[in-house]
């Protein structure tokens, strides 16, 4: 709502209180109603076009709540709350020059409102205006040292723009100010290392391991006891799964659970078996930790039983799960937002995992695996993570394409040598770093235009297009010698059909490093684009590598700088492969393991049952030494 960050000020006399009173009491047209007969005896009534205006924005509309506190502003220019209201209403709209005007102008008249410096700077950093963003959160700070969520604030704003290394070194700050152990930070530091290139597997894991003991010292629950009878601790007994995500809508993790999870249901349903002979009996139960719901939702809820956990605290989250007698719980959250992981210390179910929403180990004490392949987590790099990992035999993840995906078109710029061969990324920007960028410029500048050739473009998405912010990307591939011409900024779209259409126009995908995409890549490949990836020595920079071999174009996971930029090259040139991929590419990927929805069922149904009789072993999360088979534990 625009009102967040501010405790809304209203006098609550006269019509004001009893449209606020109508408005508690869940009727806003009510409200609404008692606010145009105030209003339409004393059109300068600020205060009842202000409760207009967060009335408006509670129910979505946000051009009718600017209407309203734009009105208010110019009745009563000086309050503070109602221009903070409209900045935030004009950031929702992607209106950042007025956003920008309205958080300068809250500033003004209330110095002490960090909620706006942080507003103000959102808007200046979209408007390509960095430095001018970089000074106002300095001034925040100085303002309050010791606030945790003004440096988290700062960190997120530059993860955003791609500058990672950047916000490491602010919330490193932020931890020396705030405090060792202050656990928003040491969220917010892990997460972002994960953008960020040169950080071993070893540092990765030191700082996730340090999140995880701070909240496990602010654990206030005893760790529950399981059943010891033998019937409880049977390794062959019928298991309850629960799937723990507030993504169960459009999102991109769900374009990789639905898949899955509703073949595993089918067959379940029709045999009784979890849709594996030799995993037993094995149920699954979504636990939906976030108040989201779409036409997605609805069809998750349709195959399998659907638990809301939304409004829950850890406790709840803990608790919810143990009444539903969850024998197996997997995590596909990590530490991303939404993230439930605290609940699950000390536990909520006997054996707990992680899965699919994050690329890295999760450092918590009680989680004891990590489900993954044997590409993005060879054998040997176990030590990357706290937990034990279970290799999948198969690419770790199954994607399920959108049901309304546009046809793929021949490309008519690959018939044509005298058009630019169109090379892109629809990542999004916070992936794009700074050695990102580099090796990109070097495929960008090995492919320039010359005689009788007519070169590369580049293409990226942004959440904002503008004329500042196409200047910016392109000056930062302009300072590796390439011409701005080259590089072009689209915006994201609206509906997802567009954004896969956006493919036609494109025939190479470039991945990101260190972090690769993994819904993007895809994607890409759905729609006929070949996708070049840099290979790297941990999970985030090894996904494009699992991705590629599984439809087996593995020739275009380079594993060097060098060798990147001679295969992307190599692409370029070599039309006619280009075009026959863009023909088959997307019946090659259906047939593969990246669609089959079924096999991954049974191959998670079988993870499942092998953890459950690890722990029923007495397996721990410590015991790395045995041996075991493909699509087992190690």
């Amino acid at each position: 709502m625009v009102h967040a960050g501010f405790v809304p000020s209203l006098p609550m006399n006269g019509p004001i209180e009893r449209a606020w009173e109508r408005l508690n009491a869940g009727d806003p047209d009510g409200a609404k109603a008692i606010l145009r007969q105030a209003l339409a005896k004393a059109p300068g009534f600020a205060a009842a076009h202000k409760l207009m205006g967060m009335i408006h924005s509670g129910l979505h509309d946000d051009e009718a709540a600017m209407e309203s506190l734009r009105t208010c502003v110019a009745c009563e220019p000086r309050d503070a709350e109602a221009w903070f209201m409209l900045g935030n209403g004009a950031m929702i709209l992607k209106r950042h020059e007025e956003g920008e005007r309205a958080y300068a102008r809250c500033i003004e008249l209330a110095p002490e409102a960090t909620s706006a410096y942080d507003g103000r700077a959102k808007c200046l950093l979209s408007l390509g205006r960095s430095a001018e963003a970089h000074a106002l959160y300095e001034r925040t700070l100085a303002l309050t040292p010791r606030d945790p969520d003004v440096w988290g604030r700062y960190a997120t704003a530059l993860v955003v723009i791609g500058r990672a290394r950047d916000a490491v070194a602010i919330v490193e700050r932020g931890l020396a100010s705030v405090g060792a152990d202050n656990v928003a930070l040491l969220e917010q530091l892990c997460y972002t290392l994960n953008f960020v290139e040169g950080v071993s597997p070893a540092v990765n894991r030191e700082a996730h391991e340090r999140l995880g003991r701070a909240w496990a010292a602010k654990a206030s629950r005893f760790a529950p006891e399981f059943p010891s009878s033998r019937g409880f601790r049977d390794p062959e007994r019928a298991i309850k799964v629960g799937f723990l995500s507030g993504d169960y809508c459009r999102h991109a993790c769900a374009w990789f659970l639905e898949g899955p999870l509703s073949a595993w249901a089918r067959a379940c349903a029709r045999t009784g078996v979890g849709g594996s002979a030799d995993a037993g009996e094995v149920e699954i139960v979504l636990l939906h930790t976030l108040d989201r719901r779409d036409e997605v939702t609805d069809r998750f809820a349709s195959v399998a039983t659907m638990v809301s956990l939304a409004g829950l605290d850890d406790a709840g989250v803990a608790e919810a799960a143990l009444a539903q007698g969850i024998d197996v719980l997997i995590d596909c959250a990590g530490w991303t937002e939404g993230s439930r992981l605290r609940a699950l210390v000390p536990r909520a179910a006997p054996v707990q995992a992680t899965y699919l929403g994050y690329p890295n180990t999760t450092g918590m004490p009680t989680m004891d695996w990590r489900i993954v392949d044997a590409v993005t987590d060879p054998p040997g790099s176990d030590d990357a993570c706290s937990e034990r990992l279970w290799r999948l035999d198969r690419c770790f993840v199954c994607f399920r394409p959108h049901e309304e995906s546009p046809a793929v078109e021949p490309s008519e710029r690959l018939a044509d040598a005298s058009r630019p061969v169109a090379l892109a990324s629809f990542n999004r920007a916070t992936k794009l770093s700074d050695e990102c960028v580099a090796l990109w410029s070097r495929v960008l500048r090995e492919t320039a235009p010359s005689a009788g050739f007519a070169g590369t473009t580049l293409t990226l998405k942004a959440s904002v297009v503008n004329e500042e912010s196409r200047r910016e990307a392109a000056a930062r591939f302009a300072a590796h010698g390439i011409d701005p011409a080259r590089v072009n900024v689209v915006p994201f779209t609206d509906r997802h059909t567009d954004h896969l259409a956006m493919y036609h126009g494109v025939d190479i995908a470039l991945d990101t490093l260190p972090y690769n995409g993994t819904t993007t890549t895809c994607e890409a490949m759905w729609m006929g684009v070949p996708v070049v990836t840099r290979v790297g020595d941990a999970h985030r920079s090894r996904v494009g590598k699992s991705l590629l071999e599984c439809v087996g174009l593995g020739d275009l996971a380079a594993g060097s700088d060098d060798e990147f930029v001679r295969v992307a090259r190599d692409l370029v040139h070599d039309r006619t492969r280009l075009a026959n991929l863009r023909a088959g590419l997307r019946r090659r990927m259906g047939d593969s393991a990246l669609c089959d929805h079924d096999g991954h069922a049974r191959a998670l149904a079988r993870a499942c049952r092998g953890m459950w009789r690890d722990w029923v072993s007495g397996g721990t999360r410590g015991d790395r030494a045995r041996a075991t088979p493909s699509g087992g534990a190690s």
